[in-house]
């Protein structure tokens, strides 16, 4: 758990924004301060936008992740790296929970440790972690009610209650939670015991689930009009085809994630989370091997319905709860070679030397030592970084700022507008201010050139930071005028 801090912190708190940061780290800070998610910064106006009404309330997502980063706001300096804790946080408690979940299914303390040390240094827990996307806090609390529907199948009943609380919890901060709900619930239907028990569970689990839920109405019932257009164009529209069509017929879905996958994970990782998951499939078909058996189910089934339910819609970083199980299965195939093959404490160890020397490339740690090495330098640090060039900035000036820096602006008391120009979003050139920041995306995303094309005039007055490190902050202040 220390060894995963001292690697991902550094990163979590100095790193300018990743995707879509400019739209969920910023919430949390209103929570803190006024006691609603909102996006302070949007100017969307338009119908039809996923953020339109934002800068009042969001509803793109449900609202708990934001309501667990606000604590970190109250107590932290505003910025980026303060709305990444509540993602670190979690991520460590998944950590825990691979660990608890893998000793119990195996009721092998060496799969549970290297399962959870496997899945610590992994790719697809590396970057959920330190984002202040939703995705982590989700991830981990379909862990939860994993763990509750495993761990105390002795209760059924408080099993049932306990784990619809889980999924109740997971679907206010995304709608991803559905692919471990229906996990939980053919789980509990499935176990053992009369038809009316079976019934009575799944009712608890339901009842649950949908009470939990419903906490999130309080919310909705202050502009249910501004919920359906945001949700439905957020999370709903963007998936594709019906789901029921993905699940009957997933090639398009799989067709478009698993390239994703396969980069987000790396080659070498994403084979080793395949052959892992495959051998335990062989181990229970050949085997008869019950906890096999178990794990393939609940990582091959958590592939497949998150391909299925998220359809052509970017995963990001919910590939986490998955990979999990599948780093799980990976330790279980690993200590099952070790027992059958009777490996020497030697062959063993260099076998787990291979594991984490597979986990190397990719892993961040450059990025690490890099932020480690220059701590005190602020172009290594994104919220003292926006500080200094705001400096050069009078107040009076209306300012637009990108994406990578925009929280951090905002928390530095700045009032803005963020660099804008996506069509589901909303176009920033209508809300025309004196100055922009851009950064690295920004110039990815042609806001400049978006400007200009508006009839706007403009001059780039100053550059700050390093343009040659990718991992330095790098940013550029720009005039603007009306032709």
């Amino acid at each position: 758990m220390l060894a995963f801090l001292l690697a991902r912190c550094p990163t979590a708190w100095h790193a300018p924004a990743s995707q879509d940061e400019e739209w969920y780290g910023v919430p949390g800070l209103t929570v803190a301060r006024e006691g609603i998610p909102r996006v302070p910064y949007c100017r969307a106006r338009e119908e039809g936008s996923v953020f339109n009404g934002a800068e009042q309330i969001l509803f793109a997502q449900p609202p708990l992740s934001f309501y667990v980063q606000s604590p970190f706001f109250a107590v932290l300096p505003p910025g980026y790296g303060a709305a990444r804790v509540s993602s670190l946080a979690a991520a460590c408690l998944a950590i825990v929970l691979v660990f608890a979940i893998g000793r119990h299914l195996t009721g092998d303390d060496r799969v549970a440790l290297i399962a959870a040390g496997l899945f610590s240094f992994s790719r697809l827990l590396f970057f959920p972690a330190i984002s202040s996307r939703p995705d982590m806090l989700c991830g981990t609390l379909g862990l939860v009610a994993i763990w509750c529907t495993s761990r105390l199948a002795a209760k059924p009943l408080l099993s049932a209650v306990t784990s619809g609380i889980a999924l109740g919890l997971a679907g206010l901060t995304h709608p991803f939670a559905i692919v471990f709900a229906a996990q939980v619930g053919v789980w509990h239907l499935i176990r053992s015991g009369t038809l009316t028990q079976r019934c009575l569970r799944c009712s608890l689990l339901i009842v649950a689930a949908a009470l939990t839920f419903m906490l999130w109405l309080p919310l909705i019932a202050m502009s249910s009009d501004l919920f359906r257009e945001q949700f439905v164009g957020n999370i709903l529209r963007p998936a594709g085809p019906g789901l029921l069509t993905r699940f009957v017929m997933p090639a398009e879905s799989f067709a478009n994630q698993i390239p994703q996958l396969f980069l987000r994970a790396n080659p070498i990782q994403f084979a080793l989370l395949a052959i892992g998951i495959v051998t335990c499939g062989v181990f229970a078909i050949s085997k008869r091997d019950r906890t096999a058996s178990l794990l393939f189910l609940i990582a091959s089934t958590g592939v497949y319905l998150l391909v299925v339910c998220v359809g052509i819609h970017p995963i990001q970083g919910f590939w986490c709860y998955p990979a999990a199980f599948g780093w799980t299965c990976v330790a279980y195939a690993t200590v099952r070679a070790f027992d059958t093959f009777k490996i020497s404490g030697a062959m063993r160890v260099a076998m787990l030397a291979g594991l984490i020397a597979a986990l190397i490339p990719g892993s961040g740690l450059r990025a690490t030592w890099t932020y480690v090495a220059n701590w005190n330098d602020t172009n290594y640090a994104s919220r003292i970084f926006v500080q200094d060039i705001l400096r050069e900035i009078p107040e009076d000036v209306t300012l637009t700022v990108g994406r990578e820096f925009a929280l951090d602006a905002y928390g530095n008391g700045r009032d803005i507008i963020l660099a804008c120009q996506h069509p589901m979003y909303f176009d920033s050139t209508k809300f025309p201010t004196q100055r922009i920041i851009v950064g690295r995306r920004d110039h990815e995303a042609q806001i400049i050139e978006g400007y200009q094309a508006a009839g706007f005039q403009l001059q780039r007055m100053k550059t700050f930071g390093d343009p040659q490190d990718s991992l330095a902050c790098y940013a550029e202040l720009w005039s603007i005028r009306l032709d």
